[in-house]
């Protein structure tokens, strides 16, 4: 919830939490998934490419049927080739 507040108001200062979170095995309440994807994009927001491309494609290889798979490629590709989704 903090990440998808934070996420959606622009707020800095949540993605070191996260990934600590992560680091943990996640939290309570909030599916993996979730989590990947918030980490993935406050990543891609703060310039963070490599993060953000290995939580984008981890994202991928563990939710293959997941909607949100689609716009993940889109943001994968954005990123390959330099520019915002």
């Amino acid at each position: 919830v903090l990440g998808r507040g934070r996420l959606f108001h622009q707020q800095p200062g949540v993605l070191p939490h996260l990934l600590a979170a992560d680091q943990i095995g996640g939290l309570t309440g909030v599916l993996r998934a979730d989590l990947q994807l918030q980490i993935a994009e406050l990543s891609r927001r703060a310039g963070d490419e490599a993060t953000a491309r290995r939580y984008f494609e981890t994202f991928l290889a563990e939710n293959e049927v997941d909607p949100r798979v689609y716009a993940v490629r889109v943001k994968l590709a954005s990123l390959a080739k330099g520019a915002a989704p």
